[in-house]
């Protein structure tokens, strides 16, 4: 990344272990996923894909890659998401939900 957007780290609401963060312009949200988590969103690319083409305007986030990075340190695969924030950066939240959560009940 360039030295003007670098990430800023956030845990609010991120678990143990995870990164959340974003571009210090707040337009890019940069994400750890578990394996479960990359496999959902993998499974929900048809309909995810054709919502948004459908509603331009549509406030889900866009995700503009979902990446699988290795180590020969790690045994373990580390699942980035990058996606487009959808909040102005002035502006609190009310409610947040989890597009990589397992839906309600499952």
């Amino acid at each position: 990344l360039a030295p003007d957007v670098l990430l800023m780290e956030e845990h609010v609401n991120a678990k143990a272990g995870e990164l959340f963060a974003f571009t210090t312009d707040y337009r890019l949200v940069v994400r750890t996923l578990s394996r479960a988590q990359a496999e959902l969103f993998i499974s929900r690319l048809g309909p995810y894909t054709a919502h948004l083409l459908e509603h331009k305007f549509s406030l889900l986030q866009r995700c503009f890659g979902l990446y699988r990075v290795s180590s020969k340190h790690s045994a373990e695969p580390l699942f980035v998401a990058v996606m487009g924030n959808v909040f102005p950066a002035d502006r609190p939240l009310h409610e947040c939900h989890d597009a990589f959560a397992p839906p309600s009940g499952a």
